[in-house]
């Protein structure tokens, strides 16, 4: 699935892709989730984190600036 279709979706923060992996933020990891599934029916290795304090500092910051 194309980072750019991705990143036109509204629950979506921010999208990048490095080494073949696409990493999503959101705050609404199950909508986005639900949508990644009925959209790709190949999806694999899907892997799901909290951001942790650093993330949302980071997050935080660049939005700020």
């Amino acid at each position: 699935m194309p980072v750019a279709h991705i990143q036109t979706w509204p629950e979506v923060t921010s999208v990048t892709e490095l080494d073949g992996r696409i990493e999503i933020a959101t705050a609404t990891a199950e909508v986005v989730v639900r949508r990644l599934l009925h959209e790709d029916d190949a999806l694999a290795d899907l892997e799901i984190q909290r951001a942790g304090l650093s993330e949302a500092f980071t997050e935080l910051t660049q939005e700020a600036a």
